[in-house]
């Protein structure tokens, strides 16, 4: 979405996406979706490969991926404690450097 609003940004795409934003909405998954298109046809995507983190988050995502044909690889699913991704926030925050 960053890539989409900065290097984009005249873009159909990036004004609708900056009408919600700046409502402080989240984006419909249809723009969300076009967002990833847009950036899967980086090269750098191509040739280097990508990694989706936390998306999709519902199947409705899920399903307008496969209807675009987008289709994950390799998933990886990450369990933590909430205690331990509290513990690693509070330290990230800390570290002005991150």
């Amino acid at each position: 979405m960053r890539m989409v609003l900065n290097y984009k940004k005249h873009t159909d795409l990036a004004v609708q996406m900056r009408r919600y934003l700046t409502q402080g909405l989240v984006l419909p998954d249809e723009l969300a979706i076009q967002c990833l298109e847009v950036a899967l046809l980086s090269s750098v995507c191509s040739i280097r490969g990508y990694v989706l983190d936390g998306f999709p988050m519902t199947l409705k995502q899920a399903e307008l991926m496969e209807d675009r044909s987008i289709i994950p690889m390799i998933v990886f699913e990450l369990d933590l404690e909430t205690v331990e991704i509290l513990k690693r926030g509070l330290v990230d925050k800390m570290n002005p450097s991150k």
